[in-house]
């Protein structure tokens, strides 16, 4: 288990009061919904997984626009964040992760798109190619980094 300044930082009190400060809106979701149909246009993926997913409104877009055909995984470090995430059944999750992309449990070639938006600025710059890399091998087709906004 790696263990650094950033996840205790967003395993703590600022991660819990990140998560309230966060919200969610039908603006928002219909903004975020018109950045994915631009990335997922013509892609060919059954599985997606999100790196960071924090309240779940980017999966929340995708199932919007993609429906029950695709498959959708979350890694969230934060706790509650995690268990609000896990308990959406406008996402609903084939299956989560409360842990960070370091400790990742899943098989190298195992999802289709790979994704994560605005995360890494937030992880050190000593372990940015790691965590890079170990979203790569769990990629089997797309690997997205976005710092995008909608």
């Amino acid at each position: 288990m790696v263990k650094n300044k950033q996840l205790d930082f967003w395993n703590g009190t600022f991660g819990d009061s990140y998560n309230q400060r966060n919200y969610f809106d039908e603006e928002r979701l219909r903004q975020t919904k018109v950045v994915f149909e631009r990335v997922l246009k013509g892609l060919d993926v059954t599985s997606i997984l999100e790196i960071g997913t924090n309240i779940g409104i980017n999966l929340m877009a995708i199932r919007h626009i993609l429906g029950e055909k695709v498959d959708l995984y979350a890694l969230e470090p934060n706790k509650i964040a995690y268990d609000d995430i896990s308990k959406n059944n406008e996402i609903s999750l084939k299956k989560g992760f409360n842990c960070s992309v370091f400790d990742m449990p899943l098989e190298k070639n195992s999802i289709d798109l790979v994704f994560t938006k605005t995360v890494l600025i937030h992880i050190a710059p000593e372990n940015l190619k790691e965590a890079m890399q170990k979203m790569v091998d769990v990629s089997k087709k797309y690997t997205l980094y976005g710092i995008f906004f909608s």
